[in-house]
């Protein structure tokens, strides 16, 4: 069932000219997940659930964010590339997730192979009884299917204290 996210936003400089907008976004699935990153500057990892749906909205907000002007005290995010955190993070539309991602939550789905179908036997005909020796046959394995990964995102917190994290993603399906 799809769901409809209500975004908007605004910026304006002190006694000058504002940016805004606001939309509506209508995804399959969404994903609010709240995590705490403890302060010890190793990573740790959030995982997302398995999907066959690419992500057109990406939020992530924390607490606190990095000193921008201390390279030693930072909190940084990473999908495909690493990024510091010095404010919140908002990625809308379809593709605006690979700029953190890449490709990670644009993947084709995954289908099972394809299976021979089991030969047909003919219609029976009548015909005079013949005596055959009995055959083996191999037994057969099931196809081995695949499975979409877990997207995950990392953090890595150098700050002094622990930093909490709410992540948004939302995902529509991907045509096949």
């Amino acid at each position: 069932m799809a769901e409809k996210l209500s975004w908007n936003f605004a910026v304006q400089a002190l006694n000058g000219p504002c940016v805004s907008g606001q939309g509506d976004l209508t995804v399959e699935v969404y994903e609010k997940i709240k995590v705490t990153v403890p302060a010890d500057g190793e990573p740790y990892t959030v995982q997302f659930a398995p999907s066959k749906a690419t992500c057109s909205l990406l939020v992530i907000k924390a607490d606190h964010y990095s000193d921008p002007d201390s390279a030693a005290k930072q909190i940084r995010c990473s999908g495909s590339q690493e990024i510091p955190l010095h404010g919140p993070l908002v990625l809308i539309g379809k593709g605006a997730a690979s700029l953190l991602y890449g490709k990670a939550l644009e993947q084709a789905p995954t289908e099972p192979a394809p299976t021979e179908p089991a030969p047909t036997e003919p219609a029976p005909t009548e015909t005079a009884p013949t005596e055959t020796a009995p055959t083996e046959t191999a037994p057969t394995e099931p196809a081995p299917t695949e499975t979409t990964p877990a997207e995950t995102l990392s953090f890595v917190n150098d700050s002094d204290v622990a930093v909490v994290i709410e992540i948004l993603a939302g995902r529509n399906a991907i045509a096949p």
